[in-house]
């Protein structure tokens, strides 16, 4: 984290250009009202809907360099989700700079929450990581996937230390696995599919012990496959993608549209049409 300020300035400024490309492109259908005019908390279950919305959204981009028909129609799942995501930038830059946040930090009732300003927003730490992953993704800067790789590092030690002290509205136990996931995700994202491997296996293989994000074992298992097939194994890329769409095709609508995505992208066919 030793770059110029000039560069920290160029990556915030690409990955704004970059939302504001896939928010220009995405039908929000006018469902959606204005960010509230004071900073909010949200509860457990939209804060469980929000790690998954991240992952869905993080799961697109990284593997995509256009909008492409299969592109829109995810972000019709999770408008809010790529807004603050988009807010959230100005906080990642400030780490990326090496910065601290403390003049974001509030602590409510015990728990630590850090504010997205533009979005109105207080977050603990875990969903603010989930929404530096979607920045990383759709940046398609390696230096954004380190520094977040660089973060979850940091965030994983604190949640050891923390023994689920200030970690709010999520099952400590959720909490490290989902860091286990963005782990892996960061990985891949700086070009280490082989390192990747094992957070996300371990991941996939966690369904016993996931109390309320489920579905982390059906997007680790896609992830899982996606580095099988980068390092080369294809034959357990596709064995990997065959359980992922056997045990979890009915999931929800949205991971059936990943799974196509997925499945097209490591068949070699076109995923523009």
């Amino acid at each position: 984290m030793d770059e110029s300020l000039g560069t920290f300035s160029a990556l915030v400024n690409t990955m704004h250009q970059r939302f504001h490309e896939l928010i220009d492109s995405t039908p929000f259908k006018g469902k959606h009202t204005h960010p509230p005019t004071a900073s909010i908390t949200l509860s457990p279950p939209r804060l469980k809907l929000l790690r998954e919305r991240c992952a869905l959204s993080a799961a697109t981009y990284r593997h995509t360099s256009s909008i492409t028909y299969l592109v829109k129609l995810l972000p019709e799942f999770c408008p809010w989700e790529l807004m603050w995501a988009n807010g959230s930038v100005p906080l990642f830059g400030q780490r990326i700079a090496g910065r601290s946040m403390v003049s974001k930090k509030k602590v409510i009732d015990g728990n630590t929450f850090f504010e997205i300003s533009s979005c109105r927003l207080l977050l603990p730490a875990v969903e603010l990581l989930s929404l530096w992953n979607v920045a990383a993704a759709i940046s398609k800067d390696p230096r954004t996937s380190q520094c977040l790789l660089k973060l979850v590092e940091n965030t994983s030690g604190r949640l050891e230390n923390d023994k689920g002290r200030h970690w709010s509205c999520c099952q400590d136990t959720d909490y490290r696995i989902y860091i286990s996931y963005i782990y892996g995700c960061a990985l891949a994202g700086v070009g280490l599919p082989r390192m990747a491997v094992d957070p996300l296996r371990h991941v996939s293989k966690s369904k016993k012990n996931i109390k309320e994000d489920h579905f982390l074992v059906p997007y680790a298992l896609i992830e899982l496959a996606m580095c099988h097939h980068i390092i080369g194994h294809k034959d357990l890329a596709r064995r990997t993608l065959k359980i992922a769409r056997k045990r979890y095709f009915n999931f929800s609508p949205e991971f059936r549209i990943l799974l196509r995505m997925y499945s097209r992208i490591m068949n070699g066919v076109s995923i523009y049409n």
